[in-house]
């Protein structure tokens, strides 16, 4: 029977190089390796080698990191609060960059107010809800316990402040209530005739 190969160690090759640790100021890149095959059967045995090998990479300086604070573009204005009379409208803005250490702040408000619409109202006169007159009572729903109802209808609406219509648009009312109809259809209990 033969005697197996000797198999010898051997190593991998080197890994791709990793990211930097920085994009700029200086960082740090590595590659590394590891044995692939360990020796077998009497075999070359691994001798300690490096594994790892570090490099420097994206040594250029950084840009300065000092921010200015910095608004955005104003918003249109809004439209004003009154028709008429001296009303306000506004606009406003936000800061879209907040000024880092040693950075200028912004200066400045972020809304503007300004007035609108100064032209004087004329003055109108209230003019109240008006309702119209009632209408006739309906013919009764039935010969025995029915209802019947009117109703009325707005004629003015309420102008310039005036007052609402108050009170119900229809009435109902019961009618026919305890007739002789009602009476002749009423339920009756049984009776017995006399003996013969």
């Amino acid at each position: 029977e033969k005697c197996p190969m000797k198999v010898d160690c051997h190593w991998g090759d080197w890994s791709t190089l990793s990211a930097c640790t920085t994009s700029c100021g200086g960082g740090m890149a590595s590659r590394s390796r590891e044995v692939v095959q360990l020796p077998q059967h009497g075999g070359k045995r691994c001798e300690k080698n490096i594994t790892m090998m570090i490099s420097e990479c994206n040594t250029e300086a950084c840009p300065s990191t000092i921010r200015n604070c910095e608004f955005s573009i104003w918003n249109d204005w809004q439209g004003c609060s009154l028709p008429c009379g001296g009303g306000q409208q506004h606009r406003s803005r936000i800061i879209l960059v907040e000024a880092s250490e040693g950075g200028d702040p912004c200066q400045g408000d972020l809304q503007e107010f300004k007035e609108c619409n100064m032209e004087p109202c004329n003055a109108e006169a209230e003019i109240p809800c008006v309702w119209g007159q009632w209408s006739r009572w309906s013919a009764c729903s039935s010969l025995c316990n029915g209802h019947q109802e009117r109703h009325r209808s707005i004629v003015t609406l309420p102008q310039h402040g005036g007052k609402a219509c108050s009170g119900p648009q229809k009435v109902v009312r019961g009618c026919n209530l305890d007739t002789a109809t009602c009476r002749a259809e009423a339920p009756r209990d049984c009776e017995f005739g006399a003996w013969r």
